[in-house]
């Protein structure tokens, strides 16, 4: 059979089917076209059969489609292997089985997915008391579509090169030419490409949804980027992989950004991604900041400083625990991120999805070997730091989830935590504490290669449940340096945020003082008090450090900001990792005030 799409989900042009120069079945998908046009199946050229996703239509269920078969061609529908429920009768014992007479049901196999079946009707009851006509549906979105269009395609930066690079062969003249869909880049000012994933973080921070990558559809990605396929083995050889944030590749990218309008998406929807563009990208070029340090490249102690704060985050994504002297675990701060929240369907719930996580207190309470738990308006949580050791009742439940794309196993902390975290949160959900017994999850490789440090790492190093690795360290120096650019590019900001809000929302381990802005980029090792510590590259930011921590509001400036000066992997922070003591002293040990001596 022909497969070929009613749209193209890469650029929105529509494709007209020709049966009469096919000499097979031809396979229609209507997928990209069904939700925003009218499709009709009645005309000359008739498909064989019809392939849709309810979820690209209606937007709910996930994973569930519909295939409509002409009757002409439903008897060649017939599998060598059937499934329960397919069959009038069969022997296990000899070559003998009936299909049933109806096409749908010898072709659905096994219990078909009645739960989600059933919201269809929900979705198409919307649909319908929404919209009278799907033409009006088709003008709509296209005219939604041209305004981007029109609004994109007049940017250019102040020395005149164009910001947007539009992968379409259409001019958006025409509906039935043209689905509401754009495929494009952007571009700095000296011509060069931004990376998605750099335009998806940002557009994730103002609440603006779209989708990057090759949106599964690699012939397309390949014609108009101009990546041959000796290039696409290349950039799999360089560490690219479908869904990975590695979005250029020796200045080509390896993907582009596509947003996409449906009957709800209005003009106001249009202007304020238009606007976001502008203010984060439109004349705007990384300065490089580095230029400003004193260090020396001869590898010798260049700077001392102080560690001025220490906070480890007991529960992921909760709110930090700080202490004045802290002991060093194997997998960084003793008990820094031994605990997750887990959803029902075993998900690590995140402070993105969930802001009242921030609001959650956890205090380790070591003298009565307690993790005491508190938010406000209700009653506090207390689960002991070791599951796997305790003796009196019922042993802990073993569950695995994965953390970063890593598959962990932790111990499920109970009913009554359970209860508690799905009164506070509003969602089934439960705490889990890393098995300690268990296979460590490890620094990941790219990690260390972002750092230039894979050759000197000779073992593992352990992170628990951390996303990158065992400590984040920020720079006090460099967090002014970020407050003083805020405040000069704050317009609308009524309250610009102090130095020790923004420190919060770095969600860092370790805060040291006394060196200049940045330096922090070109550390190698570093000695504070006793302990011995390696860098592991710089820690590139997400939507996180939007949330207010107090208030689980969300503001894109402090994201914003690192944008315009930071380069297009927003880096802010450095990532370290334990080497052992520096001294003959007996215990790993930090406190605040300890020195910090640096090495280049």
């Amino acid at each position: 059979p022909a497969l070929l799409p009613a749209s193209c989900e890469q650029e929105g042009c529509s494709c007209a089917l020709q049966q009469d120069r096919l000499r097979c079945h031809a396979v229609l998908d209507i997928s990209a076209a069904v939700g925003t046009s009218p499709v009709d199946l009645s005309g000359p050229h008739q498909p064989h059969f019809v392939v849709l996703s309810l979820y690209k239509w209606l937007g709910y269920p996930t994973g569930l489609g519909a295939l409509l078969v002409h009757r002409d061609v439903a008897d060649s529908l017939r599998p060598d292997f059937f499934g329960g429920g397919t069959v009038s009768g069969y022997s296990p014992h000899v070559d003998f089985a009936v299909p049933r007479p109806s096409v749908s049901d010898r072709l659905e196999h096994g219990t078909v997915s009645f739960l989600s079946i059933a919201a269809v009707k929900i979705g198409f009851d919307v649909l319908l008391t929404s919209v009278k006509e799907m033409r009006c549906v088709e003008e709509h979105t296209f005219h939604i579509a041209r305004l981007a269009h029109q609004q994109l395609m007049a940017l250019s930066h102040a020395n005149g090169c164009r910001l947007v690079e539009l992968y379409s062969n259409n001019s958006f003249q025409s509906a039935s030419d043209q689905g509401p869909v754009l495929t494009f880049n952007l571009l700095r000012d000296d011509a060069s490409y931004l990376g998605y994933n750099h335009v998806e973080k940002l557009a994730a921070a103002h609440g603006i949804h779209l989708r990057t990558g090759c949106f599964c559809n690699v012939g397309a990605c390949q014609q108009w980027l101009k990546i041959s396929n000796e290039r696409l083995r290349y950039h799999l050889e360089a560490g690219h992989h479908c869904g990975d944030g590695v979005d250029i590749v020796e200045g080509w990218p390896t993907g582009a950004v596509r947003i996409s309008f449906g009957y709800m998406s209005t003009v106001a929807d249009v202007m304020a991604f238009v606007d976001f563009v502008r203010s984060c990208f439109l004349e705007r070029s990384p300065e490089h900041l580095l230029n400003d340090t004193t260090s020396p490249a001869d590898g010798s102690a260049k700077v001392e400083c102080h560690l001025t704060s220490i906070s480890l985050y007991p529960i992921k994504s909760c709110a930090p625990f700080k202490v004045p002297e802290w002991e060093v675990g194997a997998s960084g701060l003793l008990y820094d991120r031994s605990w997750v929240v887990v959803s029902s369907s075993k998900t690590v719930l995140s402070m993105k999805q969930h802001p009242a996580l921030c609001r959650i207190q956890p205090v380790v309470d070591r003298a009565r070997s307690t993790l005491v738990v508190r938010t406000e308006g209700y009653s506090t949580l207390e689960v002991p730091l070791s599951l796997s050791s305790r003796s009196d009742g019922p042993a802990a439940e073993s569950i695995r989830t994965r953390v970063c794309g890593d598959s962990v196993c932790g111990w499920h902390c109970g009913a009554e935590a359970e209860s508690w975290f799905s009164r506070v949160l509003g969602t089934q959900c439960f705490l889990l504490q890393q098995d300690s017994t268990a296979r460590s999850r490890v620094m990941s490789t790219t990690a260390l290669v972002s750092g230039g440090l894979a050759g000197e790492v000779t073992e593992p190093v352990s992170v628990a449940y951390a996303n990158v690795a065992p400590f984040l360290c920020i720079n006090h120096a460099s967090v002014v340096d970020l407050q003083r650019r805020m405040q000069a590019s704050a317009v609308d900001e009524p309250s610009p945020l102090e130095c020790d809000e923004l420190i919060e929302r770095f969600r860092g381990n370790l805060t040291v003082s006394g060196m200049g802005a940045y330096e922090e980029d070109n550390w190698r090792r570093l000695q504070i008090g006793t302990v011995a510590f390696k860098s592991a590259g710089p820690c590139s930011r997400c939507r996180m450090i939007c949330i207010d921590p107090v208030t689980g509001k969300s503001n894109p400036h402090p994201l914003t900001t690192i944008a315009q000066y930071r380069g297009k992997k927003m880096t802010f922070g450095t990532y370290l990792y334990c080497t052992g003591r520096s001294s003959s002293s007996s215990s790993l040990v930090l406190s605040t005030g300890d020195k910090v001596v640096v090495h280049m």
